[in-house]
């Protein structure tokens, strides 16, 4: 998020919002990229994972877990589809909500309001399609395919932005960026963990 952050502060310093636009495909594409290569893994894990002496500490396991998982390829992948992830947000919650939004609604009680509405609608909207479409989409796609549909959505949003840079596109970015983390990201991404022994998906994460 920090990170994420960061970005947007040096970009809208340095960078036209009609700029920082086309970062986001950029990053979507490669989210996508990484999904795939993640996908060709035939041993996420390594087995070594799994072997510890009883006669080590909490710690010297943990620090052992650490360095064993830093040479797995599963876990560099998600690791970097994540950072890009988290900087893809945040530039497209500026783009809305940093210069669409105020630029539609001068008053900020307007704002308010508006936004209120927008929780209301999208999180029931999210809420129906969850439950209807996303085990679904999730057990006939697979989970690779089911992680390639949010870089997807960002990309095209992206794209939609690039067109007409405006309230009816800001809300679709909005949505994407939002909602559908919750609806198809968020459970798809969980799943990548069922390739990692359940015992070290703390330490993983």
């Amino acid at each position: 998020g920090a990170l994420g952050g960061a970005i947007v502060v040096l970009a809208g310093n340095f960078i036209k919002a009609e700029l920082i636009i086309l970062i986001i495909p950029f990053f979507g594409i490669l989210m996508s990229l990484l999904l795939i290569h993640l996908n060709q893994q035939i041993s996420p894990m390594p087995e070594e994972l799994n072997q510890h002496s009883s006669q080590q500490s909490m710690i010297e396991r943990t620090l052992q877990q650490l360095k064993i998982l830093s040479k797995s390829k599963i876990i560099i992948w998600m690791t970097i589809s994540l950072i890009l992830f988290v900087i893809t947000r945040r530039i497209l919650e500026y783009l809305y909500q940093g210069i669409i939004y105020p630029e539609h609604f001068t008053d900020s009680r307007d704002r308010a309001i508006f936004l209120g509405q927008y929780e209301l609608v999208a999180n029931l909207l999210a809420l129906v399609l969850q439950l209807a479409f996303t085990g679904k989409i999730l057990s006939k796609l697979g989970v690779a395919t089911s992680n390639s549909i949010y870089p997807g959505l960002t990309t095209l949003i992206s794209g939609i932005l690039c067109i007409g840079f405006g309230f009816i596109s800001g809300i679709l970015a909005h949505f994407i960026n939002q909602e559908m983390r919750n609806i198809i990201r968020t459970p798809s991404h969980n799943l990548l963990f069922s390739a990692i022994p359940e015992k070290h998906w703390a330490i993983s994460k």
